[in-house]
Parts: structure tokens; C-alpha cells; sequence
């Protein structure tokens, strides 16, 4: 039972550093592709302003959410994708690039359709200012999309392995408790089963000494 019980706590802390990993390697992959292109075209103010803004995302990234209510989720991602869209729009620069992590945390951590809703819209909203606003050729929009999806679609597909593996691991725990009753409740059979058996010794004795007792009398 103990060994069980060690094996899920390892299994556990396993899932929880790879977790970790994940979020150490994709904000690495956010900083090298986002600093270096913000440094060399921005200002210095709105490279402070994106940077700003990529402190906030980590921040969202790393920060723990066990208490989180799915309203603060919501949120969080509005907040900071409209501080990024507003940042795009009025100051320019390197802001549309900010909505990669946003994608990301949309498609893990906001469940049902608002996840898709959300990740559309600021995605979309981001396209359309692009479109509009720069002049960056319309054959670049296809890696910019497909990016972008791509983002969401992976986070998303963790997502569900992460409620996958929880449901599991809820599983597997109630098994053993379910498991451990049972063991309980036949130990007490067992025990019911030996003092019945005790009982019925006990009065089978009596009642041989009894007879005996009466035999000797009549005698």
C-alpha cells in the first residue's frame, strides 16, 4: 500500500518538473524571438512597454493558480491581451508578437468555448491591425496564423492531457481508498468470522459439560 502510495507521489512530482520545463522552454522560446526584434525596432519607451507586458505574461506563467477562480483566468487574458493590442495600435512596435503566450494562455487555462472565443477574437484583432497598419507583405500573415493557431491548438491538446491525467490520478486514488475499504471490511469479516467461531466453541463446551454434569448426577 505504502509502495503505491510512493509510486503516485513520484509519478506526481515527475509530472510536476515537466510541467515546469515546459514553461521554462517556452518563455525562453518567447524571449529569443520577441527581445532581440523589439530591441533593435523599438524605442527605448516601447521597448519598456513590451517588456513590461512580457513580465506580466511570465509572470501569469508562473505564478500559482490552485485558487484561481475561472473568472480571474478570464480576466487576466483580457487584461493583458488588450494592454497588448492597445500597445500595438497607439504606441506600434513589436507588440502583435505578445499574442503567441497569449494564445497559450487561453488554450490552458480557459475551458469550453470561451477558450476558442477568446483566442479568435485576439487573434483576429491582431491580424486586422497588422493588415491595416503596417506594411508587412500578405505572404507573412500565413506563418503569423499559423502560429498563432498553432500555439492555441498545443496549449489546448496539454490542457486536456493535464485534465486527462488529473481525472486519472483522481481515479486511481479513489480506487485505493475503494480499495483499502474492502481490505477493512474483510479484515472485520474475518474477525466476526473468528469470534462466531469462538462463541460456538465456547457454548458447545458448555453445553458437553453440562451434559456431563446431568449424567453424573442421574448416575
Amino acid at each position: 500500500m505504502y509502495g503505491k502510495k510512493a509510486f503516485v507521489l513520484l509519478k506526481g512530482m515527475k509530472h510536476a518538473i515537466q510541467k515546469r520545463l515546459l514553461i521554462i522552454l517556452f518563455s525562453v522560446l518567447v524571449l529569443l524571438s520577441l527581445l532581440p526584434s523589439a530591441f533593435m525596432k523599438e524605442t527605448p519607451f516601447q521597448f519598456s512597454i513590451t517588456m513590461l507586458l512580457f513580465v506580466g505574461y511570465i509572470f501569469l506563467f508562473w505564478v500559482p493558480k490552485h485558487n484561481w477562480k475561472p473568472l480571474w483566468f478570464r480576466i487576466a487574458a483580457i487584461s493583458l491581451g488588450s494592454a497588448s493590442l492597445i500597445k500595438a495600435i497607439v504606441l506600434g512596435g513589436e507588440a502583435y508578437t505578445l499574442v503567441f503566450p497569449l494564445a497559450v494562455f487561453i488554450g490552458f487555462y480557459i475551458d469550453g468555448k470561451r477558450s476558442a472565443i477568446y483566442a479568435g477574437v485576439f487573434g483576429l484583432c491582431a491580424t486586422l491591425h497588422l493588415f491595416l497598419a503596417t506594411d508587412i507583405p500578405i505572404e507573412h500573415f500565413i506563418p503569423f496564423t499559423l502560429t498563432y493557431v498553432g500555439c492555441f491548438i498545443g496549449a489546448r491538446g496539454y490542457r486536456i492531457q493535464e485534465i486527462a491525467y488529473e481525472t486519472n490520478q483522481q481515479h486511481l486514488l479513489e480506487l485505493q481508498q475503494a480499495h483499502a475499504n474492502l481490505q477493512e471490511a474483510h479484515q472485520q469479516l474475518q474477525d466476526s468470522a473468528i469470534y462466531t467461531m469462538q462463541v460456538a466453541v465456547l457454548e458447545e463446551r458448555t453445553r458437553i459439560a453440562r451434559d456431563i454434569h446431568d449424567a453424573l448426577g442421574h448416575s
